[in-house]
């Protein structure tokens, strides 16, 4: 049975590679978006490789009612939802002092509160059919790694870890398991990042370069392949080893 499988941001970037990568082995995807050009973009790439296959879905992943729109319409075209990828995300990059209430509230809303509510309505249908599934989190490094300038990103990504971690709990006795996949440094072509940024961060990375979007789409889609219902709850980092100690200085 082709199962299927929900990207939430997945009209370009990672999403769109994560869906990729799904389409490719078969799945049903439903590939979800804020905007009708967001979506539309993603479908132009998509479905002249995989039509049948794969719908668009316009929701914004803070916004109950549109979620519930959206599982909504998963359900009525294919009748469940077997696996759901919170990959949805804003990485904005803004000094502390500088920072307002609408800059912090819309990082969380997006990387946080999102994550809460697509994994809740998700589960809901999960739980009603009785089949169990799965969720996977797309969080980062930066959850547990401080970075400047990044005051509301790290807050949302820790959040979302934290979710992961009760949620898998309180949906382990449905045979839902839920896991976060936390990328580094990732190079997305529409990405703006300093030069200066990338190259410093690269020389802490003892893989010896940034990531790409394929590597985050394969680590998630192998996840996905795990049968045995004991791996929940795990975060699993995805950053050439950036975050395993301090990289790059010389022996004492």
């Amino acid at each position: 049975m082709q199962p299927v499988v929900l990207v939430t941001g997945a009209a370009k970037g990672i999403g769109l590679e994560i869906a990729s990568r799904f389409l490719t082995e078969g799945a049903l995807v439903a590939l979800n978006d804020y905007s009708p050009e967001l979506v539309h973009s993603g479908l132009e790439i998509m479905l002249p490789i995989h039509s049948g296959r794969v719908i668009g879905c316009i929701a914004d992943v803070s916004d109950a009612a549109q979620v519930r729109a959206m599982v909504n319409q998963i359900i009525k075209s294919w009748g469940r939802i077997d696996i759901a990828i919170n990959n949805a995300g804003v990485y904005p990059s803004q000094a502390f002092l500088e920072m307002n209430e609408t800059d912090w509230t819309h990082v969380m809303d997006v990387n946080a509160k999102g994550v809460f509510l697509v994994s809740q309505a998700v589960a809901q249908e999960m739980v009603a059919r009785g089949e169990g599934g799965q969720i996977i989190n797309i969080s980062s490094g930066s959850y547990h790694s401080a970075r400047v300038g990044a005051a509301h990103y790290c807050a949302s990504k820790a959040a979302a870890i934290m979710l992961t971690r009760v949620i898998a709990m309180e949906l382990a006795p449905y045979h839902i398991r839920v896991n976060a996949v936390a990328p580094g440094l990732i190079l997305v072509d529409d990405m703006e990042l300093n030069p200066q940024y990338i190259e410093s961060t690269v020389k802490q990375i003892p893989a010896g370069r940034a990531g790409t979007p394929q590597d985050i789409a394969e680590v998630v889609f192998q996840v996905s392949q795990v049968e045995s219902d004991y791996l929940t709850g795990a975060v699993i980092a995805v950053d050439g080893g950036l975050t395993l100690g301090r990289y790059g200085i010389p022996m004492s």
